[in-house]
C-alpha cells in the first residue's frame, strides 16, 4: 500500500461521559505515528499519546485493535465532524 487516506476516529461512552481519540499523523521528522487521545466530555482533563508506527499496515492492525478493546468496555464509535473529518493523504 503506497498511499492511504487515514479519518480520526472516535469513541464515547454516555454513561462514563469519556471518550477516546486516535488518528494517524506524520511528525516534524516525517515518521508515522499513531495519537491517541483521551479524556472526559465536557472536561478539560484527560490526556494524550503518541505510537510510532512502522507502515500504514501496522497503523490499521493497530487500529483494529483498538476499535474492538474501545467498543468491548462500552464506547461506541462516533462519527467526527467539521475540520476534524478529513486529513490529508498520508504516503508510506
Amino acid at each position: 500500500m503506497s498511499e492511504f487516506e487515514q479519518r480520526p476516529m472516535r469513541w464515547e461512552n454516555p454513561t462514563t461521559a469519556r471518550f477516546y481519540e486516535a488518528a494517524l499523523q506524520r511528525n516534524l521528522f516525517g515518521e508515522l505515528e499513531l495519537l491517541l487521545v483521551w479524556g472526559g466530555i465536557g472536561s478539560t482533563r484527560g490526556g494524550h499519546r503518541c505510537n510510532p508506527m512502522n507502515d500504514a499496515a501496522q497503523a490499521a492492525a493497530e487500529l483494529a485493535v483498538l476499535s474492538r478493546l474501545r467498543e468491548r468496555r462500552g464506547y461506541g464509535l462516533r462519527r467526527l465532524r467539521g475540520a476534524h473529518s478529513s486529513n490529508p493523504k498520508i504516503s508510506t
